[in-house]
């Protein structure tokens, strides 16, 4: 049990969350400027998550804040369930995207999945991925709104949204951590293509960062090849420290066989291990 603390936080490890999580109801969000950078801090999503424990539907809800970074921004769309009018289908709730001066770039409601495919928008959220334009890159604004019609049902409204700061994979000083997304000039964070769960960051229909759910291999397989990996590093860390243990009696010289007239200390009871993780939030404005 000496080194429980240790397998504790190799899991931990392994699971962690790579890419930040927002929500509505987060103090730091609406109204507020996310600087995005490099590494850990290249990314973050927006969620609709315990939304609906603050909201109750008597009044519109409108959350809006700003992206900036000094490189490009890619913004993708993992899933929306928004609401539309039966009658003339225009949006009840809807995510819009406003540039610098003003101008909308993009309005949505309706359904859409980038990870199963299953959306009204392909043609426009998948096959065709909304990259902000060159000119906007270092600025712009997302606006959610939510009508003040009374769901009918929660189960079916959702959104995640994901914005990832990328680099040019010709240039000179490109960092040694970032990896291309296919065939193309956008490079991301390593830990963001391969370690994130099911948080698309390349925004391309083949889902080129996420091998374990599309594009590159099968779930299955892949999920699998994870977590044997995962138990082989455990089950070597275990070997190790137990070989440790082991190698000093193996050395000791077991010719007396008489009988310690004193029986050696023991102790009892757990190690735990306290590890704490630095959590380096995004600089607001």
């Amino acid at each position: 049990m000496k080194y429980l603390g240790w397998i504790i936080l190799l899991f931990g490890l392994c699971n962690a969350r790579v890419v930040k999580e927002y929500g509505p109801e987060d103090i730091n969000i609406c109204d507020h400027i996310i600087v995005l950078s490099e590494g850990q801090d290249s990314a973050f999503s927006f969620t609709n998550r315990h939304i609906l424990n603050s909201w109750d539907g008597s009044s519109d809800f409108k959350c809006t804040f700003g992206v900036e970074s000094q490189d490009k921004i890619a913004m993708v769309f993992q899933y929306f369930n928004l609401r539309k009018k039966s009658s003339d289908e225009q949006c009840i709730d809807y995510i819009q995207l406003r540039n610098a001066n003003n101008e909308t770039n993009l309005k949505v409601c309706g359904i859409s999945n980038a990870l199963t495919n299953e959306n009204e928008e392909s043609k426009t959220f998948i096959t065709n991925p909304f990259l902000v334009p060159e000119r906007y890159s270092l600025n712009y604004f997302v606006e959610i709104f939510l009508g003040k019609d009374i769901l009918q049902s929660k189960d079916k409204f959702n959104f995640t949204i994901s914005f990832t700061a990328w680099k040019s994979c010709v240039k000179d000083y490109l960092p040694l951590d970032y990896v291309p997304c296919g065939k193309t000039d956008m490079c991301i964070w390593n830990e963001l293509y391969y370690y994130d769960g099911e948080i698309v960051n390349c925004p391309f229909q083949d889902c080129l960062d996420e091998p374990r759910l599309c594009g590159t291999g099968s779930p299955e397989s892949n999920t699998t090849i994870f977590y044997l990996l995962i138990a082989g590093t455990v089950l070597f860390v275990l070997g190790y420290y137990l070989l440790s243990s082991l190698f000093p009696l193996l050395k000791t010289d077991h010719t007396c066989n008489c009988i310690s007239p004193q029986t050696p200390p023991r102790e009892n009871g757990f190690v735990f291990y306290r590890h704490r993780t630095n959590f380096n939030s995004s600089t607001l404005n």
